[in-house]
Parts: C-alpha cells; sequence; structure tokens
C-alpha cells in the first residue's frame, strides 16, 4: 500500500520583522562548547552518566507567543460561500517561521522550570541554556 505524508511549511521569508515577529525571538537556544566540554570531562572524571537527546519534531511542539495567520496552501479552496479570503489561524510553531527556534526554547524552559511536570530545574547563571537541580 502507498503512503502519502505531507509538510506544512511556512514561508518565513515573508514575515516582516517588527510586524510579525520582533527582533528578540530570533533566537536560538545552545549552550557554548566549552561549557560542554567542561561537562563532558567531568563527567568522565566523576564516571557519571551522561545522557543527550533528540527531540523530534521539536519545533512543532511549540505554542505560538502572538496570533499569526497564514494564507492557505494552493490546492485549498482559499475563499467562503461568500467570496472572502480564507486564512488559518496557527496554534503551534511551523516549519519555516523565523521565531519557531524561540517558541521551542520557550516551551523547553518552562517544561524544565515547571513544578507542574516534577522538574524544578533551575538554568544556571553563567549558561542559560544549562539546567541543574539541587537534591
Amino acid at each position: 500500500s502507498i503512503k502519502f505524508k505531507a509538510r506544512l511549511v511556512a514561508c518565513g521569508y515573508s514575515q516582516r520583522p517588527g510586524i510579525d515577529f520582533s527582533s528578540d525571538e530570533l533566537y536560538a537556544s545552545v549552550c557554548s562548547y566549552s561549557s560542554m566540554r567542561f561537562l563532558l570531562s567531568l563527567a568522565v572524571q566523576k564516571g557519571y552518566l551522561f545522557y543527550q537527546t533528540d527531540i523530534e519534531a521539536a519545533y512543532l511542539q511549540s505554542e505560538l507567543n502572538d496570533d499569526l495567520y497564514m494564507d492557505l496552501p494552493p490546492n485549498l479552496s482559499n475563499v467562503d460561500s461568500e467570496g472572502r479570503k480564507l486564512v488559518a489561524k496557527m496554534k503551534l510553531s511551523a516549519y519555516g517561521l523565523r521565531q519557531a527556534a524561540y517558541n521551542w526554547g520557550c516551551t523547553f524552559k518552562d517544561f524544565m522550570t515547571s513544578s507542574k511536570y516534577g522538574m524544578e530545574f533551575a538554568p544556571m547563571t553563567g549558561e542559560p541554556n544549562l539546567y541543574r537541580k539541587s537534591l
């Protein structure tokens, strides 16, 4: 049997700065190489286990902070019965949005620091993309 897959990709190149996103939303949360080297060397020295994970489709898991609308794909009818143009209101982020990395970073930080999920980690002062938990 044949399976068909589709992926919705937003045209981020058509987003306008200051209207569709702000300049502080163009931020991808990463940690520095020196911090990663330090943590890996500490883990080896102390005999700690070190885990790394990859969250599939991470950018698609984050909610948008602002109302964002997009034109419907070309193969869908984009006018209603009265001839008005239809658009889609996005609830979650999509590939191609300029603020997708920023939204994912906010979602991940909320998850890591939330008591709702029992995580309650705190971001490190010098490296806000690394989290610690006092036991």
